[in-house]
């Protein structure tokens, strides 16, 4: 198992040894130096410790029944109203455009879409 800090060996079996060093004490030098880390590495390392924040944080969650009910019920508040907000948008787009339609007095479409317009304004007279 090769870690993210750990260089791939060139041998598939065994390691090759290094160059054998003039002086003795250079030779522990570079062995007491750990191993530099890439970008790459360092990226990983990252993601893996926001990974594992997540987690715990989702497991803290998990333990505490009151708090994820009440988190739940905060993202379906907000979904509600997301989605009535929404639906309130695209319905005033859809009249202004059916508005705008009735104004060209197309044929066909105009009548129909004259009619559904003093429908909805019958309806909401009355409401």
């Amino acid at each position: 198992m090769r870690f993210l800090w750990q260089k791939k060996q060139t041998a598939a079996l065994a390691p090759t040894e290094p160059p054998p060093a003039a002086d003795g004490q250079a030779a522990a030098q570079e062995e007491d130096q750990p191993a530099q880390l890439s970008d790459l590495d360092i990226k990983m390392l990252h993601k893996l410790a926001v990974t594992y924040e997540n987690t715990v944080e989702y497991l803290n969650l998990r333990q505490n029944p009151l708090r994820m009910t009440w988190v739940n019920f905060l993202a379906g508040v907000a979904k509600g109203l997301g989605f009535a907000f929404g639906f309130t948008v695209l319905a005033f787009l859809a009249l202004y455009i059916l508005k705008s339609l009735s104004i060209l007095n197309l044929p066909l479409i105009g009548d129909f879409i004259s009619d559904l317009l003093l429908y909805i304004e019958d309806v909401r007279r009355i409401g």
